[in-house]
């Protein structure tokens, strides 16, 4: 399945996130490149949707695909670092205090903080794909820290893999945390249509102070991403 919309997408058939799971988006796109080939329209990959898929999609070269595309425009349409982004914020009780000090910062940053809900991912990236929300953050207790950002065998989060490098390295300045950047396949990151990272924190003895350094490290990270100072 995540074959067939890198295909479409590689084509500029947008089929949404790549993740594997034949949803709305993609039987659209499926139904767009059928009517663009004069193939029978119903939004179905039958046999000779996919022949032709295969026949137009193995004569391309290191293919650019649509998601990527459109990934990258969402975030460089601003220029003015984090004013106006939609941010979502989800967070574990045990990482309060950092998720608190982090609506703070953003909303001095000019952000429009957006609080997340729902216990199962999938209830929480159902939640924020509603919401409109422009950039998802979630905040996990783990026994390690490390940033992920989407990745699956076939396509990465070219977005979140350069957001999720420099949080992490943002937040391995902080006294005694190291941190490193990961990409998973995570069902959060999987099911979300926007930009989105999983911080995962170690929440034992993390003091005030410490959550506040923490929340100020990734905010700085996340205003450079949006500044777009890590483009090359």
């Amino acid at each position: 399945m995540a074959d067939l919309q890198t295909r479409l997408c590689s084509l500029g058939f947008d089929t949404g996130r790549v993740d594997g799971i034949y949803g709305d988006n993609t039987a659209t796109a499926v139904a767009e490149f059928q009517r663009n080939l004069k193939l029978a329209v119903d939004g179905i990959a039958g046999r000779n949707t996919l022949e032709e898929l295969t026949r137009i999609t193995t004569q391309k070269e290191n293919p650019w695909l649509v998601t990527t595309v459109r990934e990258q425009a969402n975030r460089y349409q601003s220029s003015v670092g984090l004013e106006g982004f939609r941010i979502g914020i989800i967070s574990t009780n045990t990482l309060s205090a950092v998720s608190s000090a982090m609506a703070t910062y953003l909303g001095d940053a000019g952000a429009i903080v957006i609080p997340v809900a729902g216990h199962a991912e999938s209830e929480q990236a159902s939640e924020a794909n509603q919401s409109n929300i422009d950039l998802l953050l979630a905040l996990h207790s783990s026994e390690q820290t490390r940033v992920a950002h989407y990745r699956s065998y076939s396509y990465e989060s070219v977005a979140g893999r350069e957001l999720s490098a420099l949080v992490a390295t943002a937040i391995s300045t902080v006294d005694g945390i190291h941190a490193v950047a990961e990409g998973m396949y995570l069902s959060l990151l999987r099911e979300t249509s926007m930009v989105a990272i999983v911080v995962e924190l170690v929440a034992l003895d993390l003091g005030l102070e410490l959550a506040e350094a923490i929340a100020s490290a990734i905010t700085s990270a996340m205003i450079a991403w949006a500044a777009g100072s890590s483009r090359s």
